[in-house]
């Protein structure tokens, strides 16, 4: 099962050319937007964009001691789960990231073709199977049949453009600015509460006008409503795959519907978004945010079918 969640946010210290690295994970995200000049706090994994492998390789190293308590086996076998849009330079500059930590097999699986295994889709029968998974950097489109990717689409919008759409709204609706954090936590909020009457959600900001920190009330109806728009190209990318696909598989797909994964996929209002733009049924997965690692859990076990559905 789940050993450890966290977020991929490394700190460090740039008064010397070693950058060394002060903190990983959470403790690293509390530090966004409070660090000296000294101190940079960053994500280096940003959808298909790895801006620093070096801070990656710290990334890995820290999930890795965590997880298992400071005790690496020797040379584990490692499986690292990517979005389509990875290209082959850095999906080779990630498994030697993971070789130096002392990875001695570093498998690499299209993270939508993990999710699909992991929300338990039909994918070995002679059946289309359509998938969209929305996920922090971006998003993914597949469609897989008889264990094997027939088409997939990769977007640019996820998650973090969610936070930078509610960073503006905020800005133009209340009249305050709020960090990356915030936008975040307002962005769980909402999707922890989709069917619920909430009385609002209260952030402090800085107001525009006064530079002085505000409290503001947000309702979440209308956050909800205003940031869907943001996730439109994952409409176009929806089309574009349903265009190439043959007769039978969009008779297969028509039956059967999209399934909606990735922790974006809870945020209020995306369903009914990708239906009424397809006409398609649009149900959510199984835990949609954890399918990814669920499904790289499952193909561990089958090491043929993993090796099967990997990149080269």
């Amino acid at each position: 099962g789940l050993v450890l969640e966290m977020p991929s946010v490394v700190a460090v210290d740039q008064r010397n050319p070693s950058r060394r690295v002060v903190a990983v994970g959470e403790e690293a995200r509390e530090m966004l937007g409070r660090t000296p000049e000294h101190i940079r706090a960053c994500r280096p994994i940003r959808g298909t964009a790895f801006d620093d492998y070096g801070l990656v390789q710290e990334l890995l190293d820290h999930a890795l001691r965590t997880a298992l308590h400071g005790k690496i086996p020797h040379r584990p076998s490692i499986t690292i789960a990517l979005s389509h849009g990875t290209e082959e330079v850095a999906r080779r500059a990630i498994q030697d990231s993971a070789r130096a930590i002392g990875a001695r097999e570093v498998v690499l699986i299209p993270k939508g073709v993990a999710a699909a295994v992991g929300s338990e889709l039909p994918i070995q029968e002679p059946l289309g199977t359509l998938l969209v998974d929305i996920g922090g950097g971006s998003s993914e489109v597949v469609l897989m049949s008889l264990g094997g990717l027939i088409d997939h689409e990769v977007v640019p919008v996820g998650g973090e453009k969610i936070d930078e759409a509610i960073k503006a709204w905020v800005g133009s609706a209340c009249g305050v600015s709020i960090g990356d954090r915030t936008a975040e936590s307002i962005k769980l909020r909402v999707a922890r509460t989709p069917n619920q009457t909430d009385p609002g959600i209260v952030v402090t900001g800085r107001d525009n006008q006064t530079g002085i920190p505000r409290e503001v009330r947000i309702d979440s109806l209308n956050l909800a409503s205003a940031i869907l728009p943001t996730l439109v190209p994952i409409i176009d990318g929806l089309q574009a795959v349903l265009a190439r696909t043959t007769p039978e598989l969009s008779s297969d797909v028509a039956d059967h519907g999209i399934v909606l994964t990735g922790g974006g996929a809870l945020f209020p209002g995306v369903v009914p978004l990708l239906r009424d733009a397809t006409g398609l049924p649009v149900v959510l997965g199984e835990n949609p945010q954890l399918a990814t690692i669920a499904g790289v859990l499952d193909l561990q076990q089958i090491p043929d079918q993993l090796h099967r559905l990997a990149w080269r």
